[in-house]
C-alpha cells in the first residue's frame, strides 16, 4: 500500500498562522524520508523528528487533518529555520539495491528487493549489476520540493525563519 502526504504551506502574521496553499500530493519516499524520517530507505537523519500536529496551525488546516479522522499518520511540520540548519551534503547507505548498467556503469532502478538478488545470473544476462548506492540528502528531494523549498525561504525574507513552515501528515 502506498503513502501519501499531506498539508499546507503557512505563514505566521499578525493574528496567528495562515495557511498559503495546499502541499502537492505528489508521492517521493526519498523526499518523505529526508524531511521527516516517514518511508526511510537511507540511513541520514531527517530535517525533522516527528513533531506531533502544531496546536496553533490554522483553522483549515486543522480541519483537513481532522477529516481523516484518525487514518492519518506522522504528523509533524518544519520551517525555514529547520532547513537552514539541516546539512544537505551528508551521505549515506540506500538499503533499496540499485540495478547499474554494466556497460555504462548508470543506475536503471532501485528497489526494496529483486528477484535478481536470488539470481545474479539473470542480472548479469540483462546486462545489469547490483549494488546498494550511498545516497547524498541533498539529491533525494523531488522537483516539487525544492520549489517548495524555495518558495518557502523567499516567503521567510518577509516573515523570518520561523514564521514560514509547512504543516504534513500521512496515509496509507
Amino acid at each position: 500500500m502506498g503513502c501519501n502526504i499531506h498539508g499546507y504551506l503557512e505563514i505566521l502574521a499578525d493574528n496567528g498562522w495562515y495557511a498559503l496553499q495546499a502541499l502537492s500530493s505528489e508521492r517521493c519516499y526519498d523526499s518523505y524520508g529526508v524531511l521527516f524520517g516517514v518511508r526511510v530507505y537511507i540511513e541520514i537523519p531527517p530535517v525533522v523528528e516527528q513533531r506531533g500536529f502544531p496546536d496553533d496551525a490554522y483553522y483549515k488546516t486543522k480541519e483537513a487533518y481532522e477529516e481523516w479522522d484518525g487514518d492519518a499518520h506522522s504528523p509533524t511540520w518544519m520551517n525555514v529555520k529547520d532547513l537552514l540548519a539541516y546539512d544537505w551534503d551528508q551521505t549515506g547507505p540506500d538499503e533499496r539495491v540499485s540495478t547499474i548498467d554494466k556497460y555504462t556503469g548508470k543506475e536503471t532502478g532501485k528497489a526494496s528487493y529483486t528477484y535478481l538478488q536470488e539470481k545474479p545470473e539473470e542480472a548479469a544476462k540483462m546486462g545489469v549489476y547490483l549494488k546498494h548506492l550511498e545516497r547524498r540528502a541533498g539529491d533525494l528531494l523531488s522537483d516539487t520540493w525544492i520549489e517548495t523549498i524555495k518558495d518557502m525561504k523567499k516567503l521567510s525574507e518577509k516573515y523570518g525563519e520561523e514564521g514560514v513552515r509547512v504543516v504534513v501528515w500521512f496515509d496509507n
